[in-house]
């Protein structure tokens, strides 16, 4: 099991970076009962204190969670965080890192916060190059899937962190300045459309934009083609029987006949 080293640690790996980004996986690492949803954009920043471009996108299932707190989409996105909704889940946070990658080169710090051990444990190899490209890589998992990753073979410079200890810690430190963070986001924040929707390619201005959406017609439809799939391929059966065939058949029988009616004349 990887060592654990308590949020504060994370300050000196972020500082040097001119931009970065964060991935919550917001259904495998949700926030623990007892916690305001608002703070979390808070905690983050308090744990990486970082001084550049940041952008924060919670991703995943997000008709999940306006299923099972109606409020919560709202309260994340007053306090600056990005929403994102994709279908797949920590593979889509994959791809989406990826893409980042390509149009932010190095030096810039990458946080990927997660509960998912089964696609980390799959994507460890990939995940632990993005060292070797000179990021600043900060894991953060929540405390069941850090007990299954064993991620100090794979991430050596790197220091995992505990989802619910960094909750904790922003808490217990008393920090009063959250208006004045969420206004530097803000300010720095790169697109004016913060909520997005994978499946249908869409971005919108606003939450409220964003809930509508998940709840239309439109993408229930594309999610319902989604899970059903593609229709089965028809199976080809090969005809035994052909009219050309029969055709040419009484043809052939028509012509015997004759010959065998001209020769007994």
């Amino acid at each position: 099991m990887a060592v654990v080293n308590d949020p504060p640690n994370l300050v000196q790996q972020a500082m040097n970076s001119t931009k970065a980004m964060v991935w919550w996986d917001i259904n495998s690492c949700p926030v623990p009962e007892g916690y305001d949803v608002s703070t979390v954009s808070r905690s983050i920043k308090l744990a990486m204190k970082h001084t550049g471009p940041l952008t924060i996108t919670a991703i995943g299932n997000l008709k999940l969670i306006l299923k099972e707190m109606p409020n919560a989409l709202h309260a994340i996105s007053s306090s600056g965080i990005n929403l994102k909704h994709v279908p797949e889940g920590f593979r889509d946070i994959f791809e989406e890192l990826i893409k980042w990658k390509r149009e932010n080169p190095p030096p810039a710090t990458i946080m990927v916060i997660t509960g998912n051990f089964k696609e980390v444990k799959r994507l460890l190899f990939p995940l632990s190059n993005i060292e070797k490209q000179g990021y600043t890589f900060l894991p953060v998992f929540s405390q069941s899937a850090s007990q299954s990753i064993n991620a100090e073979e794979y991430f050596r410079n790197s220091t995992m962190c505990i989802w619910e200890q960094l909750l904790k810690d922003a808490i217990d430190s008393g920090d009063t300045r959250k208006q004045e963070l969420e206004e530097k986001f803000c300010v720095t924040n790169e697109s004016p459309c913060r909520f997005f929707c994978t499946l249908c390619n869409l971005a919108v201005p606003c939450v409220e934009d964003l809930c509508a959406h998940l709840k239309g017609r439109d993408h229930i439809s594309l999610e319902l083609d989604l899970v059903s799939g593609p229709l089965p391929k028809k199976k080809l059966v090969k005809r035994i029987f052909t009219l050309s065939k029969f055709i040419n058949k009484q043809g052939k029988d028509l012509n015997e006949s004759f010959e065998e009616g001209r020769l007994s004349l």
